[in-house]
């Protein structure tokens, strides 16, 4: 440990020497260039600057070709790093064996001592996996819990399964999801992130029996393969390939997020309180997650204090999102089924480029937009269809003529009280009319332009 008694810079009195690297972390095309411009700045012997950088990102071929290169003794961490880079210095002019400059390699220690000095103060700026997940999951429960309680809407009743929903989502499936999508390509991330609607559709057929006819199948099929075209025109992921473990962790988030879809519609809450069950599902996420965050927090520390504003904003607004999608997903699921649900969520691929293209300035590929397009289509074959009136015996035999004005009847039914009076009123007051009891008078009202009465 550093002196704590010199006026060490807090950067360097806290500096240490990883041997894990975070795998979560995505390096920016802003934060390399930032960092080579620190290293331009390092100073040089006659102002030579003889140094070279090459810069793989993880998951380009650059960054492959590095990791092939490897010491056997960092083969089996290094990999890990988000920024590979290679250093070179100039020794000699190239053509000549005149030396380039003799303080080379030391002018090149200086640029690699400034790139990491500004590496190490781009890393504090963001937040860590688990700081996001505490402020998203911790931040969402508190505030829910506050709003309920001084409400008085925060209800006992459903509280356990309200904590175990949550544990599933977004608990563990946002969590599962992290870790997976950390460890496989974005493509296959994507494709199998699209499978919960088909999971989910098979578990409302088992679970809920519900039926999947011909249109929600055609439906289904065409979603999938919007899924399919959406996910192969994403453009390549900075994170690296696919592997048997980031699969897995993925198909595993997509169970829980599949599972929580058909228990929420299996035990939906039907008086339209969304609040208590959206609150507990957030304290049972809390909980199933603070493991991770605590393991995580007690090794690597928090960046909270570090971070940058805009970072911790854009925390915040995540925490905003995560509680008004659940919540309107409480409220939701209570007239939809999970099966359209399911369906639903499928718009989550044309969301996600729909926000890349007005915010991040991304292209729209053709694969995309015509993923997007079967998506769309494929829910609006689920639409409510109006049920067709059942055509009378007139109607039937005349199929050319438009459908008979029914005008609407008020029944009046008297139960009979003896056989010498059918007439006269039970003292109790009127039964239901029951055809095969006893007579019913039935009186239509008049329709417009009509006059007259009939009794039947």
């Amino acid at each position: 440990m550093a002196d704590g008694n010199l006026p060490l810079h807090p950067l360097l009195a806290a500096r240490w020497s990883p041997a894990v690297f975070d795998p979560w972390h995505v390096a920016t095309a802003e934060q390399v260039a930032v960092m080579l411009e620190a290293a331009r700045w390092a100073p040089s012997a006659g102002n030579s600057q003889p140094w070279a950088f090459l810069v793989g990102l993880r998951g380009d071929p650059v960054h492959r070709r590095l990791v092939a290169h490897l010491a056997r003794s960092s083969a089996a961490w290094a990999p890990e790093a988000s920024i590979l880079v290679a250093n070179l210095a100039h020794r000699v002019v190239e053509g000549t064996d005149w030396e380039y400059s003799e303080f080379a390699l030391y002018d090149l220690g200086q640029a690699v001592a400034h790139m990491t000095f500004q590496a190490q103060s781009l890393a504090l700026r963001g937040l860590h996996p688990a700081d996001l997940l505490a402020v998203e999951l911790g931040g969402s429960a508190i505030v829910l819990l506050t709003v309920a309680t001084a409400t008085g809407r925060l209800r006992r009743t459903g509280a356990g399964r309200g904590l175990a929903q949550g544990a599933l989502t977004p608990g563990l499936s946002f969590l599962l999801g992290d870790l997976g999508l950390a460890r496989a390509s974005a493509t296959s991330g994507s494709l199998l992130l699209g499978s919960e609607m088909l999971l989910t559709v098979l578990l409302a057929a088992v679970v809920l029996r519900e039926r999947v006819d011909p249109s929600s199948a055609g439906a289904l099929a065409l979603g999938l393969a919007g899924t399919a075209l959406v996910s192969v025109g994403v453009a390549p992921s900075a994170t690296r390939g696919d592997s048997v473990a980031g699969n897995l962790l993925v198909l595993a988030a997509v169970a829980c997020g599949a599972a929580f879809t058909v228990w929420s519609r299996h035990a939906r809450d039907d008086n339209g309180e969304g609040l208590s069950p959206t609150t507990w599902q957030f304290l049972g996420a809390a909980v199933a997650v603070s493991p991770f965050v605590l393991g995580s927090l007690a090794t690597g520390g928090t960046r909270l204090a570090t971070a940058e504003p805009r970072v911790v904003v854009a925390a915040v607004v995540v925490l905003c999102c995560g509680l008004g999608a659940l919540f309107a997903f409480n409220i939701g699921i209570r007239t939809v089924t999970a099966t359209r649900a399911a369906l639903l969520e499928n718009l989550q691929p044309v969301a996600g480029t729909a926000t890349a293209v007005a915010l991040l300035g991304e292209s729209l590929g053709v694969g995309q937009a015509l993923g997007g397009g079967l998506v769309v289509v494929g829910l609006t074959l689920l639409l409510p269809r109006r049920t067709p009136v059942p055509a009378t015996a007139d109607e039937s035999q005349n199929p050319r003529a438009g459908p008979a004005i029914r005008p609407p009847t008020t029944p009046s039914c008297a139960p009979p009280t003896g056989p010498s009076d059918p007439s006269e009123p039970d003292e109790e007051g009127p039964r239901p009319c029951t055809p095969t009891a006893y007579p019913c008078s039935v009186t239509p009202r008049s329709p417009p332009g009509s006059s007259g009465t009939r009794s039947t």
